[in-house]
Order: C-alpha cells, then sequence, then structure tokens
C-alpha cells in the first residue's frame, strides 16, 4: 500500500514537471535536494514520468539536477519570476487618472480616501 502511494506520488509530481517543462521550456530542471531523502525509487519515477510525458524536443538536452540553494533563495527567485511572468497589466491604474491625480497634488488639492467600511461608488 505504501509503495503505490509513493508511485502516485512520483507519478503526480512528473506530470505537473512535465506540464511545467511544456509551458516554459527550461534549459534545466531543478529540484529541491530534500526529493533526495524520499529515495531513488521515486526520483527514478519522477524522472521517468517527465521524459514520457515532457515534450521530447523540450527534454532532449534538459538535465535535471538538484538544487543546492537554501530554500529562502529558491522562494525569493521563484516570487520574482512569478511576479514578472504573471504581472496583469489591466490592474494597473489608466494612465490619465496618474496624470489627473499628480496635476492635482502639484496644485495642493488634497486627495481624501473614502471612510472604511465605505464602498467607493
Amino acid at each position: 500500500a505504501c509503495a503505490a502511494i509513493v508511485e502516485q506520488a512520483a507519478n503526480y509530481l512528473g506530470l505537473g514537471l512535465a506540464n511545467l517543462v511544456n509551458l516554459f521550456n527550461p534549459s534545466v530542471l531543478v529540484l529541491d535536494q530534500r526529493l533526495k531523502l524520499a529515495g531513488q525509487g521515486l526520483l527514478d519515477q519522477v524522472i521517468k514520468v517527465v521524459k514520457r510525458q515532457a515534450l521530447s524536443y523540450s527534454t532532449k538536452n534538459m538535465p535535471i539536477l538538484f538544487g543546492k540553494l537554501s530554500e529562502a533563495s529558491v522562494l525569493g527567485a521563484g516570487s520574482i519570476a512569478l511576479e514578472k511572468h504573471f504581472e496583469i497589466p489591466t490592474l494597473k491604474p489608466p494612465r490619465f487618472m496618474i496624470e489627473s491625480l499628480s496635476r492635482l497634488s502639484r496644485r495642493g488639492t488634497q486627495i481624501e480616501s473614502p471612510p472604511e467600511g465605505s464602498e467607493a461608488a
């Protein structure tokens, strides 16, 4: 039963990584070194699934390595990459609003924010 659970986890992890490889086409796939603690069987299964499910063009010359960075470094690098990649430009205020607000502030006009709990129209 435990072996089946580990194999299923390896399959899911491999599928997720294969999807990322297909989406981003990285030159290298870096896994957390703590995955080594799960054992060579799990790692072999993950790598087998990645190579089977990812596009062969993407995995042909793509090494799969284990990172040596601390957790904080990996999280920081990942958050920067995600922030840049998934930035939604429509959530930024339109340029005319920024220009209007800057003109008002140069004239000394106070811009008040609505009181908490009230809805802006």
